[in-house]
């Protein structure tokens, strides 16, 4: 419309001002919130202007050109000439409107209609500034060669030709073939040298722009080509597939679709998955209700079991009768307390008890260990007879496993837009470059690189190694290069920062019986590392049966690449779900090699210890072991592993339920256990300080961090 007005064109001016009118007053009319009123605030509002149907646009493109033609004939005498021009435009504006419509209500930038109507716009860009012209260069033929040569970088030949011959026609049409050929050479030269392309298309558009339509036009277009050309130069390519939204081939069209089918088969395997975690997850909830009913001790039979516990202590205390005779509101209410904290979580600590009860009663602790034995084995009973709380565990857990994996996935390919620039800048350091560069992850990163330059190509591997270890900060593995979609691509990924060693070593309490412990060492998926000892309860074949099936279980369980604390509930269903009488003791240290981080997890086991240097740390735990309580009874302990730490962790039958015993401390910090035999000294020593009343087993664990991180 502002140009109609500066050029003076009266007929233009109307037509579109007759547009604007008219697309104002339908789009306020069409919209459900408008109500006729006459405040200036209502009226004048934009609210849903220029916001209408498809079919409404068009009707008033035709409705403008019809008054502009009307007017035009009017004012010219009514000519036939007039009228078909009229006509004409009744025709070509609601159809160019279709074309625009398909470009700015397009939603993704895809499809035939969306290219179709971002070629039409630049089209119409073009014929809009023809005749327009500044320090004497057109602009309608500067425009189209520069859209040209950005074409040219990123699509296909027969894309960019069309393009060069239907942007130019409307505006000089003696120029279209030299355009047109001048875009076929641009297009095949390009990838080999942007030189060339140049040149060979800026001969060609000359040779046939003078052959067309003589020194005249040749003079009057080839600067402006040449300057669209040399504007174009500095352009990435990058900006031109982003922004010029042509595709061509049929190749193309095909790889968008399976792009969109594959993307939809994802999120259709992602909402599979989590309709079936909710359903264990639902499951999980009806069993335990069930079993809950079914299964559940009474606060009755908790008191009864109280008071079976406490008789058995006070028959014999000398302070009987100062408890239940002179105290006994004290004791009894001690007790009615003890009874609703086992009813209501299984379990009571001593700093429940009333201090005036403590005080007095030099049995406490094992009273309430007792307690909770003989309440565990009452329940245990119970849950042989009804499965359905076992079942429940086992669904939640199973729930718990596809939800660590959706969250596992998601992390995996997070996109980190920090890491990205600084991989970017590094690689630009040594004059790599690509198409497209991407770092995913949020542990363990992932660098992409696709559609390889010919600079690319030139950089040595171990120079993009150490360039993304520095952008990263981290150790990266060796580069892996493949060929696809016509191009070469690059992954890297982020290597382990420490490598570790294992010393093993274990006995049994008795020659020829089989050990009760059972110790495993093991690489797990995505980078862990674990080490467990499970001590079964007594000695020989069935201790050794129990600790065995527990090791194996997690290892299987972990090696899979699922979390710690999902494999030992597991495993702890697993134990009440057994017929057999007997429990395990659970020693696991997991270490994260891509960050250094180490983690025990306790279940009833012995202390481990830690050497660092010549200090010593002790890592302990007050819990049961697997399979005595219903709930998972484990702690975790979680630290910063550093280089030459030794990590020491050692089963019951070293210690012999002595926590601190002074000779183990004085030998760990005293022998030097870098050596393959670490694990062998020290059972070893433990049999000259025991009596080898029990299995002993040791594990040794050396952190080591990599050198070629280090450097």
């Amino acid at each position: 419309t502002l140009f109609s007005i500066f050029s003076g064109n009266f007929f233009l001016t109307v037509g579109y001002a007759a547009i604007i009118i008219f697309r104002f007053i339908f789009a306020k009319l069409s919209d459900d919130r408008f109500k006729f009123s006459f405040k200036k605030e209502e009226i004048f509002s934009l609210q849903g202007v220029f916001c209408e149907g498809e079919k409404l646009k068009m009707a008033v493109a035709t409705l403008g050109a019809f008054t502009s033609g009307m007017i035009k004939t009017a004012l010219g005498g009514f000519s036939l000439a007039d009228l078909v021009g009229t006509a004409f435009c009744i025709v070509f504006c609601p159809a160019v409107c279709y074309l625009f419509s398909g470009y700015f209500s397009a939603s993704e930038r895809k499809g035939l209609r969306f290219e179709a109507g971002f070629t039409s716009l630049l089209c119409g860009v073009i014929f809009a500034t023809a005749g327009i012209s500044f320090f004497g260069i057109s602009i309608p033929v500067f425009l189209s060669a520069a859209l040209t040569f950005l074409l040219a970088k990123s699509r296909s030949a027969a894309v960019t030709s069309i393009f060069a011959l239907v942007s130019i026609i409307a505006v000089e049409p003696l120029l279209s073939p030299a355009f047109a050929i001048a875009a076929l050479l641009a297009s095949l030269l390009y990838p080999r040298s942007k030189l060339y392309s140049i040149c060979a298309s800026s001969i060609a558009f000359a040779a046939v722009s003078f052959f067309s339509g003589g020194i005249e036009l040749f003079a009057h277009s080839f600067p402006e080509f040449l300057a669209g050309a040399v504007i174009s130069l500095p352009i990435k390519k990058e900006f031109c597939e982003k922004y010029l939204p042509f595709f061509g081939y049929e190749e193309a069209r095909k790889t968008v679709a399976d792009t969109q089918i594959l993307t939809y088969r994802e999120k259709r395997g992602r909402e599979s998955i989590e309709d079936i975690s909710k359903t264990f997850e639902e499951l999980s909830r009806t069993f335990f209700e069930l079993s809950d009913k079914n299964a559940r001790i009474g606060i009755f039979d908790t008191r009864q079991i109280c008071d079976r516990v406490c008789d058995r202590y006070c028959r014999r205390c000398a302070a009987q009768n100062l408890c239940w005779e002179r105290d006994y509101a004290l004791t009894l209410d001690t007790i009615n307390k003890i009874s609703a904290k086992i009813y209501k979580s299984g379990k009571v600590e001593m700093s429940d008890l009333p201090k005036e009860f403590k005080d007095r009663c030099h049995n406490a602790e094992k009273l309430l260990f007792d307690i909770e034995k003989e309440n565990t084995r009452v329940l245990r009973s119970l849950l042989k007879e009804d499965k359905t709380r076992s079942f429940s565990v086992d669904y939640a857990v199973f729930s718990r496993l596809l939800t660590e994996a959706l969250a596992k996935n998601e992390a995996e390919y997070a996109p980190d837009a920090k890491m990205r620039e600084k991989v970017k800048n590094e690689l630009a350091a040594i004059g790599f470059s690509a198409d497209v560069i991407g770092v995913y992850g949020v542990r363990c990163k992932k660098i992409y690189a696709f559609g390889l330059s010919k600079n690319a190509l030139k950089c040595k591997a171990n120079e993009i190694k150490k360039a993304l270890s520095k952008a990263t900060a981290a150790r990266c593995e060796d580069p892996v290069f493949e060929f696809a979609d016509g191009g070469i691509n690059m992954s890297v990924g982020t290597a382990p920062q420490v490598k570790i060693n294992c010393s093993v070593y274990a006995i049994s309490s008795k020659n020829g019986e089989e050990n009760g412990d059972c110790v495993r060492c093991f690489d797990g998926k995505n980078d862990y590392f674990y080490t467990i000892i499970n001590d079964g309860m007594g000695s020989g074949r069935a201790a050794a049966k129990k600790s065995a099936a527990a090791g194996i279980f997690l290892e299987k369980m972990l090696r899979a690449g699922n979390s710690v604390s999902s494999g030992v509930e597991m495993l702890a269903a697993l134990e009440r779900a057994d017929c057999e009488e007997g429990f395990t003791t659970l020693d696991l240290f997991e270490i994260d090699t891509l960050s250094g981080k180490g983690s025990f997890i306790k279940s009833g086991a012995a202390p481990s210890f830690v050497k660092r240097g010549t200090k010593l740390f002790k890592i302990r735990s007050k819990t049961f072991p697997i399979g005595i309580l219903e709930d998972v009874d484990a702690e975790r302990t979680t630290f910063e592993c550093i280089d030459g730490d030794r990590i020491i962790m050692l089963s019951d039958g070293v210690t012999e339920e002595n926590e601190e015993p002074l000779w183990l401390c004085e030998f760990l910090s005293e022998t030097d256990l870098s050596c393959d035999d670490a694990a062998e000294k020290i059972i070893r020593e433990a049999k000259k300080h025991t009596l080898g009343r029990d299995d002993m087993s040791a594990a040794v664990i050396t952190v080591s961090k990599i050198k070629e991180l280090q450097e």
